[in-house]
Parts: structure tokens; sequence; C-alpha cells
């Protein structure tokens, strides 16, 4: 992907690139489906997905208050909940393509919040997700 690292020199301007935002939305659902499929095929010897396998925007809007409140790293976007996912997306992309983080691991990590979760209702799925994607913006905010 380096012909797209080449063009975005900074987080702050993957955060307002419209293509990072998008380049970041498939790598987060496809995270986010693969963590699913893991998750599923080792506590149950059965691949199979729970739910959608889109993220929400409040999943990502609430990974990104966690980031601020657990980690002291904060995006630096202002706007409803889609707008935030966004950005988080388009951070995720840039770590992706700036190679600071990589698809194996970003499942790792999510797929290690489902196990750590309380089971039941799917808050507590959401909740976990959302404690992954925050640990995932800040090992990208570390590693930049």
């Amino acid at each position: 992907m380096d012909f797209i690292a080449s063009k975005i020199s900074s987080y702050v301007e993957a955060i307002n690139s419209k293509a990072m935002s998008k380049i970041g939305d498939a790598l987060v659902n496809l995270v986010f489906s693969l963590a699913q499929a893991r998750y599923s095929y080792f506590s149950s010897n059965i691949l199979d997905f729970k739910g959608t396998p889109k993220v929400s925007a409040k999943i990502l809007k609430q990974a990104a208050t966690i980031a601020k409140e657990t980690h002291g790293v904060e995006i630096p976007v202002k706007g409803d909940a889609h707008a935030i996912a966004d950005a988080v997306e388009a951070l995720v992309a840039f770590g992706w393509v700036k190679k600071y983080i990589d698809i194996q691991e970003c499942v790792d990590i999510l797929a290690e919040r489902l196990r750590e979760r309380e089971p039941g209702k799917v808050a507590q799925w959401n909740k976990a997700y959302s404690i992954g994607f925050a640990m995932i913006i800040r090992l990208i905010f570390d590693r930049c």
C-alpha cells in the first residue's frame, strides 16, 4: 500500500480524507468480521458470524471516547457519531497503510476483548468491540 502511504503524511491528513475513510470502512469491517469468526470458531468450533458484519458508528464513537478517557488519545474531530466513526476508520486505514498495525494484530485484539466480555446481551459485545478499537487507536498513536 505504499502508493497510498506516500500520499498521506500524517494522521490529521488521513482523518480529513474521504478516500482514507472509505478504505478504513472496508478495513474495519473486515477486521470486525474476522474477529467474530475467530471467536466463534475457537469458542464453538463453528465458523459463524454474530449479527451484522458491519461496525456501527456507535461502536466507533464509543471507541474514540474510551481512547480519550482511558489512554489519553484524542482524535481531533468534532461532529456526530458518523463523523467520528469516519475519522476512526480513516485513522485505522492510516495505521495500516503506514504499517503501524496489521490485520492480524487487529483481529487478535478484538477477538481477545470478546473472550474477556461478560456473556449475555448485545451491549456486552458492543462494549468489547469498543474497547478493542480503542486499543487499536492507541496503538496507532503510539507507533506514529
